[in-house]
């Protein structure tokens, strides 16, 4: 089970996903027993509860996935988090505060079409890299 203060070097496990504890402020996922979803249908900001995650979109009209600041929530770097495009609503993927967060990509920040799926890797503080099937 997880304890309420992660302790340093300790493995958990929840009933679906396993952690291993880095520190004894850094609870990292290393395997599930299923992929885990936080299916959305509106414009959402994601929440460290996100990482590791699969957030499917699912609207037929655009759906916009927010990511906050790292002085709002600080994501550890290497954080990575999936997000697919269910409805025909094109996926974007912004900064809450564009001046402070970065969000980079070779080849765009949204989803291509519908059941394209994304990547969303947290780099550096405050920079953020999307890769997989995105467009401009």
């Amino acid at each position: 089970t997880l304890n309420t203060t992660p302790v340093a070097h300790q493995v958990e496990w929840d009933g679906a996903q396993m952690y291993v504890n880095n520190t004894a402020a850094e609870r990292l996922p290393v395997a599930t027993s299923k992929a885990q979803i936080n299916a959305q249908t509106a414009n959402y900001t994601i929440a460290l509860t996100d990482a590791g995650y699969l957030i499917t979109a699912s609207n037929a009209g655009a759906i916009t996935v927010s990511v906050p600041t790292d002085a709002t929530v600080n994501f550890p770097v290497g954080t990575q988090i999936l997000i697919m495009q269910l409805g025909a609503g094109q996926v974007t993927m912004s900064a809450v505060t564009p001046g402070t967060t970065t969000i980079i990509s070779r080849s765009g920040t949204k989803t291509a079409g519908q059941y394209a799926l994304i990547s969303l890797i947290k780099v550096a503080a405050n920079q953020w890299v999307v890769g997989g099937d995105a467009t401009t």
